[in-house]
């Protein structure tokens, strides 16, 4: 996939996720380096940030990591081989569920989407 291409979607996903309520709602700070997008979040007085990953966006779903302070706590996400819910990349390789990549479509798993998932479940 042509990187400008990707670059492009990355874009779309970002203009995307800010025009939710979510960014403001829940104090979170976007930034955006590269092909990388940072999201960060605090819970229960634990500062997270996520990074989302758009090389090969979007014939391939992004790369969702923590940097820094993982939520290991959390049933689905282990800093050993990242976060596992379907729409991340982890989920289709360090997971093995490669079985399931016909699953991946870039509108369902999109960034908004995405980000509120995995934020809901470092709440819980």
């Amino acid at each position: 996939m042509d990187d400008e291409l990707s670059k492009a979607k990355m874009s779309d996903q970002v203009d995307r996720l800010e025009a939710t309520s979510l960014v403001d709602r829940n104090g979170w700070t976007v930034r955006v380096d590269g092909m990388d997008v940072s999201i960060d979040m605090t819970v229960d007085g634990t500062e997270y940030s996520l990074k989302v990953n758009f090389d090969n966006f979007p014939q391939q779903a992004p790369s969702y990591q923590f940097d820094g302070e993982w939520p290991n706590h959390v049933r689905g996400i282990d800093s050993n081989k990242g976060i596992c819910i379907d729409g991340t990349r982890e989920c289709y390789t360090n997971y093995n569920h490669n079985e399931r990549a016909d699953d991946w479509d870039p509108e369902k798993y999109d960034l908004p989407s995405m980000v509120h998932k995995i934020y809901g479940m470092v709440r819980s």
